[in-house]
């Protein structure tokens, strides 16, 4: 059975009917529309070794994430938020939750982590093989543990509830992308150490941007609200991001993909599936 690691409802929202979405596969770097069925899905993928399978409970929170993920974008479209909802709230925190550990790249960087530990302790160079991950029945069996492990989501969502939890709109006339890796982390190294920032574009104008608290003043007032992007570099760089940290597919709202396009032609190697993971 073909089972989606990013939903159908969450992409139906990147989409003009509902049905088709635009696509930018890295590895063959080509565009096209396809189905929304079809994409950001495999074979079996929360299948067990034990012939179990995780979807039932997938599906619980999918459905209630839908319909809170829906109520939220037609108060936003229709002009009516003011402040999210605390159920709504809790809700889609669970989802991010969910959706960040359920990727298909999730699985591979999950795959490799003791390939990267074991070259760093042996201070060798180790390659990793995409394909070889995940043609191991324990590599899938381990990760989906993981995906109901209680104590990992009581953390992440104690976790994630600390933080600022504010609704974005894109004033700008730059879409958000999205991808098979919608959940999109960034530290700011550069700048500060707490400015660990994690982000969801939901419609191509509208986003949940979770953020630490203490850093800005303006961020902290609008907790649970709406705030606007009006800098076009700040709906470039959330792009990048999905460009940068998605497997293979890359979606749109529109057959314009014309800066990820630049982005390959800079570095060709943002479509190697074997690209380098671990710092």
């Amino acid at each position: 059975m073909n089972q989606h690691y990013v939903p159908e409802f969450y992409l139906k929202n990147f989409s003009r009917n509902g049905k088709q979405i635009f696509v930018f596969d890295k590895v063959v770097q080509k565009s096209f529309s396809a189905s929304i069925s079809s994409v950001a899905s495999q074979q079996s993928f929360y299948d067990t070794s034990n012939n179990q399978s995780l979807e039932a409970s997938i599906g619980n929170l999918e459905s209630k994430a839908g319909g809170a993920l829906k109520n939220l974008i037609d108060l936003l479209i229709s002009n009516q938020f003011s402040k999210i909802d605390k159920n709504h709230k809790a809700i889609l925190i669970q989802f991010i939750w969910l959706q960040m550990n359920r990727t298909l790249e999730s699985r591979i960087q999950f795959g490799s982590i003791a390939s990267f530990i074991f070259s760093k302790l042996s201070n060798t160079t180790v390659d990793i093989d995409v394909n070889e991950i995940l043609n191991k029945a324990e590599v899938t069996d381990e990760h989906n543990n993981h995906l109901i492990s209680s104590a990992e989501n009581t953390y992440a969502l104690d976790m994630l509830n600390s933080r600022n939890f504010i609704v974005v709109k894109n004033e700008t006339k730059t879409d958000f992308l999205t991808s098979d890796e919608p959940v999109v982390r960034h530290l700011h190294i550069d700048t500060d150490l707490r400015m660990n920032e994690i982000f969801l574009p939901i419609t191509p104008k509208f986003g949940l941007w979770i953020f630490p608290k203490g850093i800005f003043t303006e961020i902290d007032d609008a907790n649970e609200s709406l705030y606007s992007l009006t800098e076009e570099q700040n709906i470039i760089f959330y792009n990048f991001l999905q460009v940068y940290r998605s497997t293979r597919q890359i979606f749109s709202l529109t057959d314009n993909f014309d800066y990820v396009r630049q982005i390959f032609k800079e570095d060709p190697n943002f479509g190697s599936l074997n690209k380098k993971r671990w710092e």
